[in-house]
């Protein structure tokens, strides 16, 4: 059992929450990302960083994403998206793309670089007032 108190408590590591809790630290809230499982972990879902509005944010945010975290090679150049019945469609963009368990990783620790705490293998089981 931990004996702490925290102006702002945020469930879950990937980038929302390391974003929102990084974002508190800084302004000087005492910070908690709680992460249910042992970082890094992995994720089924994609680490491709799509839109220039996402890249700017994260940049603005976290700053470069580093190389390390990137996949080789570290962007795609486009996607095609293909549905039953539906004429396929092609998005040509420069993606950077990074495994997600490495991105989220790097994104943690820039919000600890900032003041946040964070526990893993943490659930939150309820909420009291």
């Amino acid at each position: 059992m931990y004996n702490s108190e925290f102006d702002v408590v945020v469930v879950g590591g990937g980038p929302a929450g390391s974003a929102a809790v990084k974002r508190c630290a800084d302004h000087g809230l005492k910070s908690l990302l709680l992460e249910k499982r042992k970082l890094p972990r992995s994720k089924a879902c994609t680490g491709m960083i799509m839109s220039e509005m996402a890249r700017s944010l994260i940049t603005e945010e976290f700053g470069e994403v580093p190389k390390e975290v990137l996949t080789a090679p570290p962007s795609i150049r486009g996607l095609k998206f293909h549905a039953p019945a539906v004429k396929t469609m092609t998005l040509e963009r420069e993606m950077p793309f990074a495994w997600r368990s490495d991105f989220d990783y790097w994104l943690n620790h820039v919000a600890q670089k900032s003041g946040a705490k964070l526990w893993e293998k943490t659930a939150v089981t309820g909420i009291t007032i």
